[in-house]
């Protein structure tokens, strides 16, 4: 086997400084951040839930010899997985608008803090 290449403790501790650094402008916005991936979560389940229902539809539809209520137990079942992809559909366009929208505002708070150094730095500073 080939030996791994150990990462330096210095570069370690200023990656560390980094993220912390990028923390703390990302903190306004991580109750935004929740929200989206809260929304999103509640996505995935939802699209775990759709075989589950259009299983059931199948076996309503294959199991129906000679029933009269198969159409209305068909349009139920229907109106369930309609349901359950517009609700899947806008909790998942709704999270990846809240992240979308949350990183860029914490984007323009590191380059408004960025172009604020640059015009309180002194030339001498920069050189």
């Amino acid at each position: 086997p080939v030996p791994r290449k150990r990462c330096r403790p210095s570069r370690l501790f200023a990656l560390c400084v980094i993220m912390r650094r990028l923390l703390s402008y990302v903190a306004p916005q991580l109750p935004t951040i929740l929200a989206g991936s809260l929304l999103l979560l509640f996505a995935t389940l939802a699209e775990l839930g759709v075989p589950s229902v259009a299983g059931a539809l199948l076996d309503i539809y294959t199991n129906a010899a000679g029933d009269e209520q198969v159409g209305s137990r068909v349009d139920r079942a229907l109106l369930r997985l309609m349901g359950l992809i517009a609700g899947m559909s806008a909790c998942k366009h709704a999270g990846e608008y809240l992240l979308k929208s949350a990183g860029e505002r914490a984007v323009v708070e590191v380059r408004s803090r960025l172009f604020l150094c640059q015009l309180t730095c002194s030339v001498q500073s920069l050189e």
